[in-house]
């Protein structure tokens, strides 16, 4: 009888898995380990969110007033979408610093602020642009702009007494109202055109008054209207190329050679 024979498949040896319990235990060494790690930064984590939020509401307030600032103004014009808009400068300021020194400058600026603040309390918001000028936006359209904007300036210049000094704050507003023309950003350069107009008479408040499109007479030639006679109308003019060389014999040159610079039409 014939030996048996045994195949390389009979003695190969079973496949056994690794052990599960080493991988199991790594796992629960590593979620330990984050667990621990966020208990110990927790303090920490609060410290830097406080801070965060410190330095977010310090980019947009004035550092001496407290007054929201010029970035506060541009981001409500662009989503807002004032319906009134002044701007307030503060008269004077430049013979307070002057005759009381600057401290004194600065404790005025902060009173008018906070009266700013106050007179706008529910309607709208008072920022402020720097040095001594103050954005004012009202919310809802007022019926008398101007009424609204002189009820601001008599509770800003009531008197007031800064380091010892008694002092009566004045100011000049120009005012802006939204409406198919103004609109945005555009409403800050309105008022700051009508601020510079009430400029010339202080403590006076100037609504901005949009110019009217100029009107061209159609039923007249040019210059009519005016008495003058029409502007002489002028050839295009053509350019002129320097004559460096001359054209080599045996050729004709057609083009208009100019020897003159700059050319004269």
């Amino acid at each position: 009888m014939s030996a048996p024979t045994l195949s390389y498949a009979a003695l190969r040896l079973p496949h056994r898995s690794p052990p599960r319990q080493p991988r199991q235990l790594a796992s629960a060494i590593f979620v330990l380990g984050i667990a621990v790690g966020h208990g110990l930064n927790q303090p920490r984590i609060r410290i830097l969110r406080r801070q965060l939020a410190r330095q977010k509401h310090a980019a947009r307030r004035d550092p001496l007033t407290g007054l929201p600032n010029r970035t506060v103004v541009y981001e409500l014009l662009d989503r807002s979408h004032p319906a009134l808009v002044g701007l307030c400068d503060l008269d004077q300021l430049k013979t307070v610093n002057d005759r009381h020194g600057h401290p004194a400058g600065d404790r005025l600026l902060q009173h008018v602020a906070g009266r700013l603040a106050t007179a706008m309390s529910g309607a709208g918001v008072a920022a402020r642009l720097g040095g001594d000028e103050f954005a004012l936006l009202w919310r809802v359209p007022q019926a008398d702009p101007t009424a609204a904007g002189r009820t601001v300036l008599d509770q800003l210049s009531q008197p007031v007494t800064v380091a010892g000094h008694p002092l009566r704050p004045q100011a000049s507003l120009g005012l802006a109202a939204a409406g198919p023309v103004l609109s945005g950003r555009h409403l800050l350069s309105a008022a700051d055109t009508a601020m510079y107009q009430a400029k010339n008479s202080p403590g006076h408040v100037q609504l901005y008054q949009h110019p009217a499109p100029r009107r061209r007479r159609t039923d007249q030639p040019d210059g009519a209207a005016t008495g003058n006679p029409p502007p002489e109308r002028k050839p295009p003019c053509r350019p002129a190329r320097i004559l460096t060389s001359r054209p080599r014999a045996g050729r004709s040159c057609h083009r208009r050679w100019c020897t003159r610079w700059p050319p004269r039409c």
